[in-house]
């Protein structure tokens, strides 16, 4: 009887399609069961957008993988919005669905900006199928089925080339036990610093945690703000910073300002600046370095009593997430000349100054170590609030850091004086995937690529060559994509040994091999003692005493008993003669 009733509601439910979508309707819920996959749950809730999930034929699970239900959203707006988009990840009977399959998702779109839509890599990590409804009104779909669309879709779209950073959970592979330590630690108001080797997936990880926090109860809800250094010009850009990303969230939470603003903040949140007003270069160097010293005071001084006085208002725990920390710290002491002249050319820039003639006018021109030691001091200073704060019975502050090297936390003297941010934060070292995590990772992008690793020999293989770095996996996987020849009539490809062989071997500039050898240059800048000695390993096959290297081993470059893990790195040991 359950069963009738479903069936009838069903019935009416892609009745109702038709009836709201006369153009297209017809020909939709025709190319969804053309070949013998069945819809099985629809529901129309506005004029502009349906929900549907459809069952896959026996012909594109054998041939994708596809074995749940395929999620459907119609979104007729002429006017498309990239929010729109979001319901096939918000809501509840698309991706978010229990049998939904969470690797496809088909689109039917009124609006042809929905195809730029859907490749925004920071939004979408998956392939969505998109299907313009005008096309299917036109009988364009009357020849296809929903497995050469897919097919044709995966065949243009390489997921395994993704260079950026995973936004959203669903996309996010493995680091399942540091998220949940990383989240109950700064949950408790601890400061912590997550260090790893480049590409790592520390960022990603880092996003990950802040949406496990988003997900806390209203009443410990925690908020976060996230920071990268790597887009700061300098120290007092930082303060600055960390100012006004306060005040987005107690903006976001109603909060209002007086209305003349505040020292540093105008009635609307943003940065207060100076008036610039100037007739000639005199005046405009003058200018400069009033504003300049005007600046110093406010953003060195005043930016503690602004963000305190914002996070009163708040009123609720806040994690401050520094990505890219490195840029804080000092160059390992034992580096040499040469590298550290390499290793500044990622540094903070003092900008120059235009002035109104045209000409370049440097204000206060500082080394590259003086803008780290610079920023450095905002670190101690943010210690300083969060302390103080937690002295007098605040709401929690802590900090979520991450980048290469833990000395920023772990050594005692730094920029040759004592280091204020000696043990001030847990350090935390993220190593290679396991093996497990990383076939996963690997199959799920495969599928999503139209490319099919089956053989447990392809994943050993890749386990060896990269040591399971997670992006140097990829890339590998990425590039075997590219090289090999997907026709639609054969997607997915069947990967073999000799693909992958094929990669290994290439030398090209920006091949996974020359990734590896830049991971490790990155390595031997800021640990460049036990770089030496991972390199004699290398060049002699004699592996290295464990207690010599333990970044090596921690970071996933060496095994624990001294043997080189990234397979990779053997072979080009002449590199590192």
């Amino acid at each position: 009887m359950a069963l009738t009733v479903n069936r009838a509601r069903l019935e009416h439910a892609k009745a109702k399609i038709v009836e709201k979508h006369p153009d297209f309707g017809e020909s939709l819920l025709s190319l969804l069961e053309r070949d013998g996959s069945q819809i099985c749950f629809a529901r129309w809730e506005t004029d502009n957008r349906t929900v549907l999930r459809v069952r896959p034929s026996k012909q594109i699970a054998d041939q994708f993988g596809i074995t749940l239900e395929i999620p459907v959203l119609v979104a007729t707006h002429e006017n498309l919005q990239p929010r729109v988009l979001r319901q096939l990840e918000d809501h509840t009977e698309l991706r978010k669905s229990p049998s939904a399959d969470k690797d496809i998702a088909i689109l039917i779109a009124a609006s042809s900006r929905a195809q730029s839509y859907v490749r925004d890599r920071s939004r979408f990590s998956y392939p969505i199928l998109v299907m313009l409804a005008d096309k299917l009104a036109a009988k364009e779909y009357d020849d296809s089925t929903i497995s050469s669309e897919v097919a044709r879709l995966m065949r243009s779209i390489n997921h395994f080339d993704h260079s950026g950073e995973i936004h959203y959970a669903a996309d996010f592979f493995g680091r399942i036990g540091e998220l949940k330590v990383l989240t109950d630690l700064v949950s408790t108001g601890e400061s912590v610093g997550i260090f790893g080797l480049r590409r790592a997936g520390k960022t990603s990880l880092m996003y990950q945690v802040r949406n496990s926090l988003r997900e806390t109860t209203n009443e410990n809800q925690i908020e976060s703000i996230y920071v990268q250094l790597n887009s700061i010009t300098d120290a007092d850009d930082f303060r600055e910073s960390l100012v006004v990303a306060t005040a987005q969230i107690a903006k976001r939470l109603g909060m209002h300002l007086p209305k003349k603003g505040t020292d540093m903040l105008n009635p609307d949140f943003s940065i207060r600046k100076i008036e610039r007003t100037y007739r000639n270069e005199k005046s405009y160097r003058e200018f400069i370095e009033t504003e300049e010293a005007h600046r110093r005071w406010v953003t060195q001084r005043r930016w503690i009593y602004e963000i305190n006085w914002l996070l009163d208002k708040i009123d609720r725990d806040v994690v401050i997430v520094l990505d890219e920390i490195d840029l804080a710290n000092e160059l390992s002491p034992d580096n040499d000349d040469e590298s550290r002249v390499s290793s500044n050319q990622d540094l903070p820039r003092v900008p120059h100054q235009v002035s109104p003639t045209g000409s370049s006018v440097s204000v206060n021109p500082r080394s590259s170590m003086d803008a780290r030691s610079d920023m450095n001091w905002v670190l101690q200073q943010l210690r300083g609030i969060i302390q103080i704060r937690g002295e007098r019975g605040k709401r929690s502050l802590s900090i979520l850091a991450a980048g290469v090297a833990a000395t920023v936390f772990t050594r005692s003297e730094r920029f040759s004086r004592d280091n204020q941010l000696y043990g001030f934060a847990k350090a935390r070292f993220l190593g290679p995937m396991s093996h497990n995590e990383m076939t996963h990772m690997v199959r799920v992008l495969g599928k999503r690529s139209g490319l099919r690793l089956e053989d447990e020999a392809l994943f050993d293989s890749l386990y060896e060559e990269y040591g399971g770095h997670p992006h140097l996996t990829r890339q590998a996987c990425a590039r075997v994509a590219d090289q090999v020849d997907r026709q639609v009539a054969e997607v997915p490809y069947q990967v073999s040994l000799e693909d992958l062989q094929r990669v290994y071997e290439s030398t090209a500039e920006g091949s996974p091999s020359d990734a590896v050898q830049q991971t490790f240059r990155s390595f031997a800048r800021w640990y460049p003692s036990e770089a030496r000695r991972v390199r004699h390993t290398i060049t002699s096959g004699v592996a290295a005493r464990p207690g010599e290297i333990p970044h090596a081993i921690d970071l996933g470059i060496c095994h624990p008993d001294g043997r080189i893990r990234q397979r990779a790195l053997l072979r080009w040991s002449p590199e590192y003669d």
